[in-house]
């Protein structure tokens, strides 16, 4: 059930029942809870009682287990962070909230109250708003899914890079497998084994990648983190802007996923547009309400209908033997390891 006792009014008589309902709250989180409290038993006793709630939080937090979504508007605007006893630093990797300033606000960084007796309204108001704040959870992620993709490619027939792209438009498409998060990916390449390197080749394909989570019992949110990609690539030079607009399209289902780029799966989340000119490589954080307990797969399709001649490949570098390739990819969010997708529970004493 929801809170019964809190907030605690001051000057309110605090009784056994308000220190057991923290206690249902801290065990609901799975932390290690003293013995509950029983009316009559002494300051000492009681003392004791908030001595060991308040170090299981701070052990709790301190392993790791917490993060905070302090805002979320949409997939690009949201603030994160992970939960610490330490200094709130938003240039760390992650950035680091203090628990105590986001259970309390700006200026705290400790509890308000050293536990003294006789025991205030305060002191049992602060442990409520710390377990109010200690509720986003990292999500299992149980499995990466790269689909059977459509590819189709030409030989070093073409003495020109253009030559071999624009051959490469006509060419039929067929089904690989491909063991990759990129799910658009097209090239122009010259052979690189016997020199004059003279002749061009190319491949096209489109993909879809899927990723999978546990969703546990009692989820309110799933914020999901992952990181899209889409640019050129020409070798030794780098990475450089699209030369024209690309999409990758989201879906999720619960079922198990799709086989095959063509079966029907899902539903349709979003589209993003990856705009020409720009190499983008950026954080989006998808928030799904209520999300059913059990597994949940998020995918990205790659647009089938893209020429090759189209990805303005030529001319990028004079390096020989010439290679070059436009991608869109379903990449991971940012961090080492990569920062993970949450899960805002929804406890009894939320």
């Amino acid at each position: 059930m929801a809170w019964e006792h809190f907030p605690v009014a001051r000057g309110q008589r605090l009784t056994a029942a308000m220190l057991n309902e923290l206690r249902d709250a801290a065990q609901e989180r799975g932390l290690t809870v003293p013995a509950a409290v029983a009316a009559g038993d002494s300051a000492n006793a009681v003392s004791g009682f908030i001595l060991s709630l308040r170090q299981q939080i701070e052990t709790s937090v301190q392993n790791g287990w917490w993060w905070w979504v302090e805002s979320w508007t949409d997939p690009v605007t949201w603030s994160i962070w992970k939960l610490s006893l330490a200094e709130t630093n938003a240039s760390a990797f992650p950035p680091l909230k203090n628990v105590f300033e986001a259970a309390f606000g700006a200026g705290h960084a400790d509890w308000r109250r050293e536990g003294t007796n006789p025991l205030e309204a305060q002191e049992l108001n602060d442990i409520y708003l710390v377990l109010k704040t200690l509720k986003f959870i990292p999500v299992t992620e149980s499995a990466v899914i790269p689909l059977p993709a459509r590819e189709r490619s030409v030989g070093y027939d073409y003495t020109t890079c253009s030559a071999a792209l624009t051959a490469l438009d006509a060419a039929p498409f067929a089904g690989i497998t491909v063991s990759d998060s990129t799910v658009h990916y097209t090239s122009v390449y010259q052979r690189s084994s016997l020199p004059p390197f003279t002749n061009y080749a190319a491949r096209q394909w489109y993909s879809a990648f899927v990723r999978g989570f546990v969703i546990p019992k009692n989820a309110s949110k799933l914020y999901l983190r992952w990181g899209p990609w889409a640019g050129r690539y020409v070798f030794p030079g780098g990475t450089q802007g699209l030369a024209r607009e690309q999409y990758g399209h989201l879906l999720y289902g619960q079922g198990p996923p799709p086989s095959d780029f063509y079966d029907e799966w899902g539903t349709y989340y979003d589209t993003i547009i990856f705009a020409s000119g720009t190499a983008h490589n950026f954080e989006r954080v998808e928030k799904f309400d209520a999300p059913p307990e059990g597994d949940f797969y998020f995918a990205m399709y790659g647009e089938p209908a893209m020429s090759a001649s189209g990805a303005g490949l030529c001319g990028l570098g004079s390096y020989t033997p010439y290679s070059a390739y436009e991608y869109v990819r379903m990449g991971d969010a940012s961090g080492s390891p990569p920062y993970p997708s949450l899960i805002e529970m929804n406890y009894t004493k939320s």
